[in-house]
């Protein structure tokens, strides 16, 4: 019990059982803008087209649930709930990148009493059930966070395409920090993951296990737990769907920063380029101002070069120089033409 509370103060997703009791220390995450919400399907409705980013509209819960009953009853047909935050003693953990909030853990379970009316299935499960629709509707509230981030991901890339280096620095950070908190939502799923195997085995229990396993879980319903395998299959297949959506958003975060790498190293060797052409085009002209530039001096204290005591050996020198720096920009430009491949 001691670790299972421990586990919700610090925000940690796991399952502990104590006999017929379930503690169970749940990490939910939700998707908190209405406006996002109603706008998931098409890019089209945003404002200006842009989606917002989705960083700042998740919101993170912790929940504490304790699934238990009466002995006597065999089968558990309680369940307590205490929503709360992360732990208030000042220590944060520096790899969480969502904001704390009670808001999540009263969405999921909104959602989960919606559910629960339209179904109908609590009295057959009792409190298994609940818990059961408590953990599906947590991992089913990742799918509209991936479509959220796949919006704003696509934009991103959009606009890279079009401005390149033109591009406003925080978008490029905020691909930074979108990939860091795709993996602590990867974290949690894998966290979430080995609950549910968890509550497969128990529901594979029998009762030649029950000193062991006593009241395994769905003990309530028809087949002892067995038919709740079924349900619990289905979160395992919604959440590896959640996993492939996660990595794939990853790797278009990837692929975005690598894209805007190459436009930085094309930037530059554009710049190179331009230094190399320039120096190589202005070294004759610097060489002849150089020689030109000499005051050596015969005997007779006259320049030793004869240019320089002709009438108009300056205008020569400059027509000189003029022509050496056409040829060399009419050799550069040649040589570009030839080096850069033509599209037909």
């Amino acid at each position: 019990v001691s670790d299972a509370i421990v586990a919700a103060r610090v925000g940690m997703t796991r399952i502990d059982r104590y006999n017929h009791q379930y503690f169970v220390s749940l990490e939910v995450y939700a998707l908190h803008r209405p406006d996002y919400q109603s706008s998931a399907g098409s890019r089209a409705d945003f404002v200006n087209g842009e989606p917002p980013a989705v960083g700042c509209t998740v919101l993170r819960s912790v929940m504490f649930l304790v699934a238990t009953g009466n002995p006597q009853e065999k089968h558990r047909n309680w369940l307590i709930s205490v929503v709360s935050k992360r732990s208030s003693s000042g220590t944060e953990d520096p790899l969480d990148f969502f904001a704390s909030s009670h808001a999540a853990a009263n969405q999921i379970l909104d959602h989960v009493y919606d559910d629960l009316e339209a179904s109908g299935r609590l009295r057959e499960y009792q409190a298994d059930f609940l818990l059961y629709s408590i953990i599906d509707r947590a991992v089913r509230e990742t799918t509209p966070i991936c479509i959220a981030y796949g919006h704003r991901v696509r934009w991103l890339e959009d606009q890279l395409r079009v401005l390149k280096l033109a591009m406003k620095s925080e978008y490029i950070d905020e691909v930074s920090n979108v990939r860091q908190e795709l993996r602590e939502l990867r974290q949690w799923l894998n966290q979430i993951r080995g609950m549910l195997k968890t509550l497969s085995t128990d529901c594979r229990a029998t009762d030649n296990e029950a000193a062991v396993v006593p009241w395994n879980f769905g003990a309530h319903a028809e087949g002892r737990g067995k038919s709740l395998l079924l349900f619990l299959s289905s979160t395992d297949a919604n959440l590896e769907q959640s996993m492939d959506r996660l990595s794939t958003l990853d790797e278009l975060a990837v692929s975005f920063l690598h894209q805007h790498q190459r436009h930085r190293e094309s930037f530059m060797n554009n710049i190179l380029l331009t230094l190399t052409v320039a120096t190589a085009v202005f070294m004759p002209a610097q060489l002849l101002a150089g020689i030109y530039g000499t005051n050596f001096v015969n005997e007779e204290g006259n320049p030793s070069i004869p240019e320089l005591t002709w009438k108009y050996g300056y205008p020569f020198f400059l027509c000189l120089c003029a022509f050496v720096l056409l040829s060399g920009l009419g050799l550069a430009l040649f040589c570009l033409r030839r080096s850069i491949p033509r599209h037909h």
